[in-house]
């Protein structure tokens, strides 16, 4: 780690993943990090990331502000999303002793851990796609449409002269309105993408087993860094080309050994190919109550199926990371672009502090 003061640290509590961003005094990022955090199965790995992040950056050397935002809630963990909220947040606290925690609740703003009431759950629960599209707005004014492509989901966002035209806010409302996607790069499953595909001449049914998923596309195709790679696969075993074709033979009804190269390439290409498709049908959607047309902002660590969906439209794209601000950010593998909710929150934040109280 260099010698830049950490002042505030964005959090995205996700309920795969934890993304953190740093920032120094200036407002200028100093690092992005992402880990796995199946939170489904435990608090515990939330406590544990925490506690590896704060052995990174120490932390504890001295307290700093903490934005946090989350989508965690959701999992099945919880019995429901208010107390989902509630549990996150006080395992965050409880982490973090003696830091300022300020957590991002959408219209309501940032609240402090003792103003919290149970009426602010639901404006705080995912609301991290939110905290992103406040922040594209306040820094831009023309017209965009943002893609996040996640691990399991796709944001869609659209902004026109500065002001956020999407009409859902809960997931449920942003489900029936093609804002939230339920697709993602790593951890959808194939049978979740298409019911059957093109094998030797002959359209193929898909089994309805969760035997891969878009991670082993992704490995096939070469689009898929090993530091986004981060979920465990759908048998348990390595994340090798060769074991990713075997999981695909699956789907098809094979075993890897009668799955050929060039035959697993082509069925690779499919599954992208219909992933993307169903992403072009939700822009589709936004285009539809669009008064101009925008252009097409990738973000998220899918953000590389982008630039081919702009295509279809004959859109202008742009990378997410023409917006960011200033960054000193070291190398870690991950892009401010990977982890755009929690560089956001960061910004957000940090623009609070800069006004007069």
């Amino acid at each position: 780690m260099n010698d830049q003061v950490i002042t505030t640290v964005g959090w995205d509590i996700g309920g795969a993943n934890l993304k953190a961003a740093l920032f120094n005094s200036a407002g200028q990022i100093i690092e992005v990090m992402q880990w796995s955090c199946p939170l489904w199965q435990g608090l515990i790995h939330l406590s544990d990331r925490i506690h590896e992040a704060d052995e990174r950056w120490s932390l504890d050397c001295y307290p700093c502000h903490h934005a946090i935002t989350m989508s965690g809630e959701l999992v099945d963990l919880f019995p429901s999303r208010q107390e989902g909220v509630r549990q996150i947040i006080a395992t965050m606290a409880e982490a973090l002793p003696g830091h300022f925690m300020h957590i991002y609740a959408g219209k309501s703003g940032f609240l402090e851990l003792q103003t919290i009431q149970s009426y602010h759950m639901t404006c705080i629960a995912s609301a991290n796609w939110l905290a992103m599209a406040d922040w594209v707005s306040s820094r831009h004014t023309s017209n965009v449409l943002v893609m996040d492509i996640g691990s399991t989901t796709t944001d869609l966002i659209l902004i026109e002269h500065g002001e956020l035209k999407n009409k859902g806010v809960s997931d449920h409302e942003r489900l029936t309105r093609d804002e939230l996607v339920y697709t993602g790069c790593t951890r959808t499953p194939l049978m979740a993408i298409a019911q059957k595909a093109p094998v030797h001449g002959a359209w193929t049914h898909l089994m309805a087993e969760h035997f891969a998923t878009m991670a082993d596309i992704y490995r096939i195709t070469g689009d898929l860094p090993a530091q986004m790679d981060l979920s465990a696969t759908a048998d348990g075993k390595d994340k090798s080309l060769e074991a990713s074709l075997a999981r695909i033979a699956r789907m098809v009804g094979m075993d890897g050994c009668e799955l050929d190269r060039t035959t697993g390439e082509s069925l690779a290409r499919y599954f992208r190919y219909k992933q993307a498709g169903i992403l072009a049908d939700a822009v589709s959607s936004q285009l539809s109550k669009a008064t101009e047309r925008p252009a097409l902002v990738g973000a998220g660590i899918g953000r590389f199926l982008v630039p081919s969906i702009a295509q279809i439209f004959d859109l202008p794209y742009h990378d997410i990371l023409e917006f960011m601000p200033a960054h000193l950010y070291t190398d870690t593998g991950y892009s401010p672009a990977d982890a755009v909710p929690a560089v956001a929150v960061g910004c957000l934040w940090n623009d609070c502090m800069e006004q007069p109280a």
